[in-house]
């Protein structure tokens, strides 16, 4: 037997991991630590997830001073390109991938936008 530097013999194949529901929580089967490398559902499922966000914009207006917007947006059932969940405001134009962490990510929903990224606060 040839060992590799972790002790199992080199000649094995590795299992491959999976993520399985057992009991109405997530488990990992396989060769993979649970805390860094979860599935997206998984990972949700022990993350408390917010329903509604406030973002606040501040850009330059008119004359040179700072204007704020803000606009209130509540959990779609989509996912974003990071995994998180997406956030629309009520007319479904201003959309954002927000992570539990509050890094917020906007998403284009026409054609020509360039939006800015936004303060993200919590709402309960």
């Amino acid at each position: 037997m040839i060992a590799d530097s972790t002790g199992r013999d080199a000649g094995r194949r590795a299992r491959p991991a999976r993520a399985t529901r057992r009991a109405g929580a997530w488990t990992h089967d396989g060769d993979i630590d649970p805390l860094t490398r979860m599935c997206r559902f998984g990972a949700e499922a022990l993350m408390k997830t917010v329903d509604r966000y406030r973002l606040t914009f501040t850009h330059p207006g008119p004359d040179a001073r700072m204007v704020t917007d803000e606009v209130v947006v509540e959990r779609t059932s989509a996912h974003g390109p990071g995994g998180h969940p997406v956030y629309s405001d009520p007319t479904g134009i201003l959309r954002a991938e927000i992570s539990p962490a509050g890094e917020v990510r906007m998403l284009a929903s026409g054609a020509y936008q360039s939006p800015i990224n936004p303060a993200a606060e919590p709402l309960s």
